[in-house]
């Protein structure tokens, strides 16, 4: 008998290992290199963007797709080993950083970058936090990524750019990092975890904006580090690490709360859910809708619509009578509660005068469209009309949006019969519910921000829903490979319906900032301003400015700029001539120099950073601002032009600003 028992134990062995994957690392070597060759075209369509070529739009969808598609289908597969799948995810987030930073790989570009590199700049030089900003008021308030950058450029010796790449690139790496290890927690999969994460790459936010250097690309990825942190508390098994994961855990929330409002919110919001969730009150939802559908079986009518539903969903994951509430979660999250209102209330009061306006805006706009007082937004167009998304784009947009949609009722079947019991499971689904259902700000023209910035925090959820799912029995099953190349088109076509969701066509590659002529380095007029006046004026005058410019010499030269609508120095720069009420808003702000861009492109924050692609400086006429408006300055008496750089010109008007108050 035991000579008989010993060839099966060994096939059984033998079995064993044949399942297991080859090696740990697997293909991704290969798959490294596959990733590097998308980047390097889409560095070449960069290139051609500079100059100004037609070719650099089909290069970069190819470089992307050479990206998304063979990272997805590899990990599509059963037998790929867990650090594989790691690796393979973090290499992907931070493949997907170099698309920015090869966007613009010598200066910040983007607008709310210029903000955070004067923060940044300010406790560099000074030591001291919460500084003076004039265009976003609030920021000083939230140091956490200007402090981090700060210590990064004194110890390594680098410039705020330079810090700027180094510590935005670090926080994708915890992203990576921190999703796979949350998604992996919740679904007790390594396969799932590395799909969800490479899938919450679709989301609109996460190519351009979520890499950007500012507050909330650091803080999110310390959100989400924090997330997982207390799912592992919550399922410890040692006293020893239960303590260090809740001094962790309360160590990241604080330094989320002191880095970024709005995903401090998002932290709390989520807690407390989950404490919500995990309370014996979730158990009476579960029997109550138990009860309903033992009440619906037991009529005649409706039956078979009970018999679809439970053949779709199968039947639902016991619920343990030991779920009990975690008394050690809603410490947490009250911690977290207290800590967040705190800073809000004592530290950056300036918060809630910078987000009431943007939600009841919102909010009017929401009640006008509803009730037909306003006409509703038009997709995939900018706030002017002048830049439409092209027709494939639009149609590559929603199809997105409907296989996102197409695909969640098989994720919800599998949270249904195997994470009922999982509080934290249930949050994400309702995450994952919550983005659908905000979609619709989406066609109203005040409130379409909320949809967008609430995306990057509720595709979390979604990711994991997605990446969860599986087709039921009776559905007709193809071949493997079949289904896996399937899904590969699928989630490409995802992924490039959040980026077109996400930025301007104009944006998506590099655009022309800075150009060698001979031996001499050519800048851009607004940074070129920016150096003389830092250099031969100094720092910190008032200033104002129209966006490009005004944020150049902001961050750039050190001067405390005006640029936005605030004390309606905005109007300035839009008036055929200068009214009274104006030279007494120049005074009350103590203006020192207003810099005047003729250029219609000045005024707008994401593309008046780049050089003109006209020749020189003759830009055709729609392109300029009527005469009428830029040359008013001239006009004014004992004003005069310090700097002239042809389309860019500074005007000295302390005389009128400084002058004193008529009786």
């Amino acid at each position: 008998a035991a000579l008989a028992v010993k060839p099966a134990h060994r096939t059984r062995a033998s079995l064993t290992r044949a399942a297991a994957p080859a090696t740990r690392w697997g293909q991704f070597p290969l798959l490294a290199v596959i990733m590097a060759l998308g980047l390097l075209i889409i560095a070449l369509a960069n290139a051609l963007s500079r100059q100004g070529l037609p070719a650099a739009g089909p290069l970069f969808w190819l470089g992307l797709l050479t990206i998304v598609a063979p990272v997805t289908y590899r990990l599509l597969a059963v037998r790929v080993a867990r650090e594989e799948r790691l690796g393979l995810a973090v290499m992907f987030g931070l493949s997907l950083y170099l698309i920015k930073v090869m966007q613009s790989p010598f200066a910040l570009t983007y607008a709310d970058e210029f903000v955070h590199l004067f923060n940044a700049n300010r406790i560099f030089e000074t030591g001291r936090l919460f500084s003076e900003n004039t265009i976003l008021p609030a920021t000083p308030f939230y140091p956490g990524l200007e402090a981090a950058a700060a210590a990064v450029r004194q110890l390594a010796d680098l410039d705020g750019f330079g810090a700027g790449l180094v510590v935005v690139g670090l926080a994708r790496l915890i992203m990576s990092v921190g999703l796979f290890l949350l998604f992996e927690q919740v679904s007790r999969s390594a396969r799932t975890a590395s799909l969800a994460t490479v899938l919450y790459a679709a989301n609109a936010n996460f190519i351009y904006w979520s890499a950007q250097f500012s507050y909330e690309s650091l803080a999110l990825p310390l959100a989400i580090l924090t997330l997982w942190v207390v799912a592992r508390r919550e399922a410890r098994k040692q006293p020893a690490e239960y303590w260090s994961l809740t001094v962790t855990a309360l160590l990241l929330t604080g330094a989320v709360v002191v880095t970024h409002h709005l995903t401090a919110y998002f932290l709390v919001a989520s807690l407390a859910g989950w404490t919500l969730l995990a309370s014996p009150a979730r158990l009476w939802l579960v029997r109550a809708a138990g009860a309903a559908l033992a009440w619906l079986d037991a009529q005649r009518r409706g039956h078979r619509l009970l018999t679809a539903a439970r053949a779709l969903t199968g039947e639902p994951a016991p619920v343990p009578a030991e779920q009990a509430p975690s008394g050690g979660l809603a410490l947490l999250t009250l911690i977290a509660l207290i800590a967040t209102a705190f800073w809000l209330f004592y530290a950056a009061t300036l918060t809630l005068a910078y987000l009431t306006p943007v939600l009841k805006e919102a909010l009017n706009s929401l009640m006008g469209t509803l009730a037909g007082e306003s006409t509703g937004r038009e997709l995939f167009q900018s706030s002017s009309g002048t830049v439409t998304t092209p027709v494939w784009e639009r149609l590559t947009g929603i199809s997105a949006v409907l296989l996102c949609l197409a695909g969640l009722p098989f994720g919800l079947r599998q949270i249904w019969r195997r994470h009922l019991h999982q509080p934290l499971a249930l949050l994400l689904t309702g995450a994952a519910l919550a983005y659908f259902a905000l979609l619709g700000l989406r066609f109203v023209p005040k409130a379409w921000e909320i949809s967008n910035r609430s995306s990057e925090f509720l595709f979390i959820g979604l990711a994991l829903v997605l990446a969860g799912g599986r087709p039921p029995r009776w559905l007709p099953r193809p071949s493997h490979r079949g289904l896996r190349l399937g899904l590969t088109a699928a989630a490409a076509i995802v992924t490039f319906g959040g980026v077109i969701a996400g930025w301007p066509p104009l944006l998506r590659t590099a655009q022309p900032n800075m150009v060698v002529v001979g031996e001499q380095l050519l800048r851009p007029a607004g940074w070129a301003a920016a150096d003389w006046m830092q250099t031969y004026v100094g720092p910190d005058h008032h200033i104002a400015a129209q966006e490009a410019p005004g944020r150049y010499l902001f961050a750039e030269g050190g001067q405390l700029a005006y640029v936005t609508a605030v004390n309606s120095v905005k109007s300035i720069f839009s008036a055929h001539f200068l009214q009274d009420w104006q030279f007494e808003t120049l005074a009350a702000t103590k203006i020192d120099y207003l810099v005047m861009d003729r250029r219609r492109i000045s005024t707008n924050a994401m593309l008046g950073y780049f050089f003109d692609r006209g020749a020189g400086d003759q830009l055709p006429d729609d392109e300029l601002l009527s005469p009428e408006i830029y040359a008013k300055f001239d006009d004014l008496p004992q004003v005069g032009r310090i700097f002239d750089a042809g389309n860019l010109v500074i005007y000295d008007i302390q005389v009128i600003s400084h002058a004193a108050p008529q009786p």
